[in-house]
């Protein structure tokens, strides 16, 4: 549960560090778009026509963060499948500097 608590807190991280590259660089989807969602397909293809007319440092900047971005998405979806499949876990002890505490 941690690894997939860890994976969504990154998820955010990117998005939010996206979402100020593209403000700072005066890119608000909101104000160009009629959706008001982000992340959605929708956004996801805003961001790639956006990334596509981008120049110089910009294009890899943004480009690089929404790669990750798509991946990490991928990952959550396996990650979700592969609990499924394995069904509920049973935790083992809880063991504190070496020592178990039961």
């Amino acid at each position: 549960m941690r690894s997939r608590q860890r994976l969504i807190q990154q998820q955010g991280d990117l998005r939010r560090h996206i979402l100020s590259l593209l403000r700072r660089n005066g890119l608000h989807y909101k104000a160009q778009c009629a959706s008001q969602t982000h992340w959605g397909t929708h956004h996801y293809g805003w961001l790639d026509r956006t990334i596509t007319g981008c120049t110089g440092s910009l294009k890899v900047n943004l480009s690089l963060p929404l790669r990750q971005l798509k991946n990490l998405d991928e990952i959550l979806v396996a990650h979700g499948v592969e609990v499924e499949v394995s069904g509920p876990q049973k935790s083992g002890p809880l063991i504190i500097g070496g020592l178990r505490a039961d």
